[in-house]
């Protein structure tokens, strides 16, 4: 007897959740099925996206909404097997996360707040993956990489260019990840209109399960058992009320600060030549900030201060409140391993402060700038470095065999890793339809 309904539970409604969760509406669209199958798809999350983007509200453990967020790229470690070859995969996530974004032209969608810029990595002390330029950190994986590039000193004094042993450039892209999860579920909404025949959708962003079995009972109770997609970043288990024994929170403090909008103002996508032009040498020392729109700068200090210090562009959408008179800018950061410490540091603020007022100075000048807010995020990683899980498994509940897939524990690469795994996702997800069935 032919399949007629299939059922899907993502539990998780952060960036890989919804991405997922897009993915899955996206190939059932484009099926050519001949079988008129119906889905039930039940999307169940503690937190999830505000459709109101100017009523954004933070919860510590919504991991997404703290990203900065860009695609930072990062080179493999060869010195051993099981590492190399997670950073091998979650390069390849990055990857295609950055096409699918040129390829759906999302970057030219004003509401998404996804912007193409130039990256710049300014390293002191490069370790030898950096310095061989190892897969994932190459003219292979990277488009327009530029190595020993300079930067504009309008945006990098260069006192702080030289100390740096190694500058390297690349196309890379920032979000505004609060209001690009507000996009992208609403992007997902469309799909549920628009195949509606196909598809049956329901969510509820006020759903705590204390494991993941308890997930079953927001199916339909069909006769078809459903899969069960873990977007929980910190991987819940099956049936005990505890992340992955292997979970590592890493903590990061970020400040959100804004400078007054200027008169010139880079808001289209990056133009390969944006600091080389002569056209930028016209501009005016008030409008110097604008420049900034147009890059993402992460630094590094030697190993022995241990410092990463950041800016990310935070674009808005013509429909919020300030487009038209603020910037937004993401200063960070920190990393505490294993700390789950939900209040502010001050003196993790006052060292951002003063990194980020050393590394890029005319964004804190003439005092304009405004401090937002203060962000603590936990980033859901893995003890050890072992990487975010994508796989298949089945858990036994009553005495049936239930299909799982675990898309979590991407600590603090889920933006840039989101549309790729999530298409891991979905060939695990056919898989998981057929050994249903024996």
């Amino acid at each position: 007897m032919p399949i007629t309904e299939r059922e899907i539970i993502i539990v998780g409604a952060g960036v890989i959740g919804l991405s997922s969760l897009y993915r899955s509406l996206e190939d059932i669209n484009n099926s050519s099925d001949k079988n008129n199958i119906k889905y039930y798809i039940n999307l169940i999350a503690k937190n999830g996206p505000s459709l109101d983007i100017n009523d954004i509200k933070y919860a510590p453990d919504y991991a997404s909404f703290f990203a900065g967020a860009h695609q930072r790229p990062f080179p493999s470690d060869y010195s051993d097997d099981e590492k190399l070859t997670f950073q091998r995969r979650e390069s390849i996530y990055t990857s295609e996360t950055f096409n699918f974004f040129i390829n759906k032209g999302w970057n030219l969608i004003n509401e998404s707040t996804i912007k193409f810029v130039r990256g710049y990595d300014c390293i002191e002390s490069p370790t030898p993956e950096y310095a061989n330029f190892n897969d994932g950190y190459n003219n292979g994986n990277l488009k327009h990489f530029i190595i020993n590039d300079t930067i504009d000193p309008d945006l990098v004094p260069l006192k702080e260019q030289d100390k740096c042993k190694m500058i390297n450039s690349y196309d890379t892209y920032v979000v505004n990840t609060p209001l690009y999860l507000s996009f992208l579920f609403k992007k997902c909404i469309e799909l549920t209109k628009k195949c509606k025949q196909k598809i049956q959708f329901k969510y509820n962003f006020d759903i705590n399960i204390s494991c993941l079995k308890d997930a079953i009972i927001f199916g339909t109770q069909s006769p078809n058992k459903p899969v069960i997609i873990n977007c929980t970043g910190r991987g819940l288990q099956w049936e005990i009320s505890a992340p992955d024994k292997d979970y590592c929170p890493i903590r990061g403090q970020t400040l959100l600060i804004s400078v007054p909008k200027p008169a010139i103002s880079s808001e289209g996508s990056y133009i390969s030549s944006f600091f080389k032009s002569k056209e930028n040498e016209t501009i005016s020392n008030n409008n110097i900030v604008s420049k900034f729109e147009g890059a993402t700068i992460t630094h590094q200090s030697s190993p022995e201060i241990g410092e990463w210090t950041f800016y990310i562009q935070r674009p808005l959408p013509k429909s919020h409140s300030d487009y038209n008179s603020k910037l937004y800018f993401i200063i960070g950061g920190t990393k505490n391993l294993n700390s789950s410490v939900e209040e502010i540091s001050e003196k993790d603020t006052q060292k951002l402060l003063q990194n980020g007022q050393r590394m890029f100075p005319n964004l804190f000048a003439n005092g304009d700038w405004k401090l937002e807010r203060i962000n603590v995020g936990f980033r859901p990683a893995k003890k050890n470095n072992k990487g975010s899980d994508v796989s298949l498994c089945h858990k036994v509940y009553n005495g049936e065999p239930f299909a799982i897939i675990n898309a979590y524990g991407f600590a603090g690469y889920g933006v840039e890793c989101s549309m790729g795994a999530a298409a891991h996702v979905i060939s695990l997800l056919k898989k998981g339809f057929k050994e249903s069935l024996l």
